[in-house]
């Protein structure tokens, strides 16, 4: 296999100023000079080490962003049984307007 260290080199630098260490990580478990693993290692941790703040930061963006999805989509969720219930209600009570309690009362168990 050829030895593409230098140009994997340049990929992972910028994998580690973009922030994404995943992949530089994955690259550079692929390296075959263990000089340049351990330069782009210690590249690696100063970067995360002065965007320490920036990285919670998004981090905790990320969460709330989540949260807010999730919260949303329990508000429609929601926003739909209530229409379900309201509609099997106005129909119990049609029933129960015709005197029939038993199968209003079988309608809303359903």
């Amino acid at each position: 296999m050829p030895n593409l260290d230098l140009h994997l080199e340049s990929l992972i630098t910028q994998f580690i100023y973009k922030l994404d260490f995943g992949n530089a990580d994955i690259l550079t478990n692929s390296l075959n000079s263990l000089k340049l693993k351990k330069k782009l290692t210690a590249l690696r941790s100063k970067v995360e080490e002065e965007n320490k703040e920036l990285i919670k930061k998004q981090i905790e963006e990320n969460i709330e962003k989540g949260v807010d999805i999730l919260s949303s989509f329990i508000e429609y969720e929601l926003d739909i049984i209530k229409e379900i219930n309201t509609q099997i209600i106005k129909e119990a009570n049609q029933f129960i307007e015709e005197n029939e309690y038993s199968k209003a009362a079988k309608h809303v168990k359903d």
